[in-house]
């Protein structure tokens, strides 16, 4: 990663902590998540001009495909990630994490290189924290 790319994804937090925002998408990720943000409203569509008693399936599917693509987004995808000089923090939109930094033993930085090579191999775990 460049100087430029790592600066412009780090920034100070309060009582000197680093903030790390999300990695961008690669493309293959930003095009199946706009084809699954698509979905509820092929469905909405489909149960609109499908008449009153055959609308109830797609008009459901739809809803339910918006409530989980919500709680993912609020839930699962992180949103930040605060190190200070006591505790690694990853922050959610609606929730937050913390571990003591004594707690982490090891961390390993991993180039883009390095991280291609983990997803295509069969192990493929490139998250390398472990903690007691």
């Amino acid at each position: 990663m460049t100087s430029v790319t790592r600066s412009a994804m780090r920034r100070s937090g309060e009582s000197g902590s680093e903030c790390y925002a999300l990695a961008p998408m690669c493309r293959l990720i930003a095009l199946m998540t706009t084809f699954v943000l698509a979905l509820p409203i092929v469905f909405g569509i489909a149960g609109i001009s499908l008449g009153r008693p055959r609308s109830m399936a797609p008009l459901g599917l739809c809803v339910v495909f918006m409530m989980a693509c919500f709680v993912v987004w609020v839930w699962f995808r992180p949103k930040l990630f605060v190190v200070s000089h006591d505790f690694l923090t990853i922050q959610w939109p609606i929730r937050k994490k913390a571990w003591k930094r004594s707690d982490v033993l090891s961390a390993t930085i991993i180039s883009n290189s390095d991280n291609v090579r983990k997803r295509a191999s069969p192990q493929g775990n490139i998250y390398k924290w472990t903690s007691s």
